[in-house]
């Protein structure tokens, strides 16, 4: 062989080596900046913690006693007047049924990378088989859709699944919730002006556990919350309409959270509430790439809301209008109602 052939083969090797690289179906869109993945996990983290965290809403709302919920104005006396000391400090659990649903609403701009609208809901049914002990399940579900600037695209994402937990009364006005779910998501991502789309799967496992207890006085009744919050996803492989193939990943966080609650008995036809919510990330594990930067690494993040709430019947219904931030600022507001039946 030539010196001179020897020259050009080594320039073909570097050539062919390079086209591989380069090639759209050898390339790995989690490698690419502006991969949908920057963005994805932790948004269905943060859908997924508030599902959770409004199916043991629904929870705590839902204990009874004598047919009144949680959510209600508290104990009528014999003069008319409400009292909530009375209604905290005789609450049991009457063995009954309640059928409760929550819509939340959030409207969220994270570090100007993505902003649309996040929904979750739950529809749970809650069966106490004795007065500390009481089983509950029932259908969840969530979604988001908004605008990604940074990589000139855009996602949106939803999913249905179930959930199953327990109320239990672990000591005098405490009580322990746990539940587990599951829910399966489809996504559908666009980035690079509308030039690239892909769609793919995920299967989404949350388990949460929570303690809360209440104190009254005759005229407000306070409730405080405090849990852990583990979030589980398994992302499917898919290949983007431009031929690159996007790898598998999982991505797994645990968050601490504590919410109160604080009822005012006003005597008007509809009570007035506020309520607050916190959550810090604890963990935060993924097998994406290093070179897969996540847009959003917040960990702290609140919530402070303002509602009202009415008795109907042997329930009752609420609606609240909330404001979030997290240690950048103001990410946007949300809107909740609930629902509650007691038979």
């Amino acid at each position: 062989m030539t010196r001179s052939a020897g020259r050009l083969l080594g320039l073909l090797s570097v050539f062919v080596l390079v086209a591989l690289i380069l090639a759209p179906g050898s390339a790995t869109a989690l490698n690419v900046p502006g991969s949908p993945l920057q963005v994805t996990p932790k948004l269905t983290e943060e859908a997924t913690v508030q599902l959770s965290h409004g199916v043991h809403d629904n929870v705590r709302q839902a204990r009874t006693s004598d047919g009144i919920t949680v959510s209600t104005s508290g104990v009528t006396d014999a003069d008319g007047e409400t009292d909530l000391t009375a209604f905290a400090s005789t609450m049991t659990l009457d063995g009954g049924w309640s059928i409760v649903s929550d819509y939340r609403w959030q409207n969220i701009t994270q570090n100007s990378e993505f902003e649309g609208d996040i929904n979750s809901f739950s529809l749970i049914a809650i069966k106490y088989a004795t007065p500390s002990l009481g089983f509950f399940g029932g259908l969840i579900g969530e979604s988001y859709d908004g605008d990604t600037d940074y990589n000139d695209g855009s996602v949106s994402a939803e999913g249905l699944g179930l959930t199953l937990g327990v109320d239990y009364m672990a000591a005098e006005n405490f009580y322990i919730v746990a539940s587990v779910g599951r829910l399966g998501m489809d996504y559908e991502t666009v980035h690079s002006n509308g030039l690239v789309r892909g769609d793919y799967s995920s299967d989404v496992t949350y388990a949460k556990i929570t303690g809360d207890t209440s104190f009254a006085d005759p005229r407000t009744l306070t409730s405080l919350q405090f849990g852990l919050t583990w979030v589980h996803q398994e992302n499917d492989a898919y290949t983007e309409s431009n031929g690159r193939a996007v790898g598998s990943s999982s991505v797994t966080s645990t968050y601490l959270t504590a919410s109160s609650r604080t009822e005012f008995a006003t005597g008007l036809p509809v009570d007035p509430f506020f309520e607050s919510q916190f959550a810090y990330q604890l963990s935060d594990d993924d097998d994406l790439p290093v070179a897969l930067f996540r847009v959003n690494d917040e960990r702290v993040s609140g919530r402070a809301a303002f509602g009202v709430s009415k008795a109907v019947g042997a329930g009752s219904v609420e609606a609240a209008i909330g404001f979030n931030v997290t240690e950048q600022g103001y990410t946007g507001m949300d809107a909740v109602l609930r629902g509650v039946i007691t038979f």
